[in-house]
């Protein structure tokens, strides 16, 4: 009786033509990659993995304004300019910048982490970070607090 053995390149979906399935990796190609990733920046870190750290650009966050020189634009905002940028204020003491979009206006701030956060109401009560998460306005800690049972939709034009 003939014994047949099953030969890994006659399969689609098993061979080294696949596409599905990444072959490990020689001791050879695997030094190259991990000394071309050092070159890169990359470092081990304490569990032996590749890591890079980054350096994010602070983000203001807190402004020191004196209230003597709000100046009012006309939609009825308080704002003050600092190194040539308008700067909001609004009941909230928070500072927000304005921009417009596609004849939209955009008010936003820039919270702790660098991320923004869009106004989605006048009041500045409601909002939207990049990643879709909403937080609402705590008058009792005077900060904005996720709200998960709250979703926004983004409209069909954006």
């Amino acid at each position: 009786m003939e014994k047949r053995f099953f030969n890994w390149e006659d399969d689609d979906e098993l061979s080294t033509r696949a596409k599905v399935v990444n072959m490990p990796m020689s001791s050879d190609e695997k030094t190259k990659k991990d000394f071309d990733a050092l070159e890169k920046g990359f470092s081990y870190s304490d569990k032996g993995m590749l890591e890079k750290k980054v350096d994010l650009p602070n983000k203001e966050v807190v402004t020191y304004y004196n209230p003597d020189d709000l100046l009012e634009d006309s939609e009825g905002r308080s704002y003050f300019v600092q190194d040539g940028v308008k700067k909001y204020t609004d009941n909230l003491s928070n500072v927000y910048y304005v921009k417009e979009e596609n004849n939209e206006v955009i008010e936003y701030m820039f919270l702790d982490d660098g991320d923004i956060m869009v106004f989605k109401n006048p009041e500045h009560t409601l909002g939207v970070t990049s990643d879709g998460a909403v937080y609402q306005y705590d008058e009792a800690s005077g900060a904005y607090v996720y709200s998960p049972e709250i979703t926004i939709f983004p409209s069909s034009r954006r």
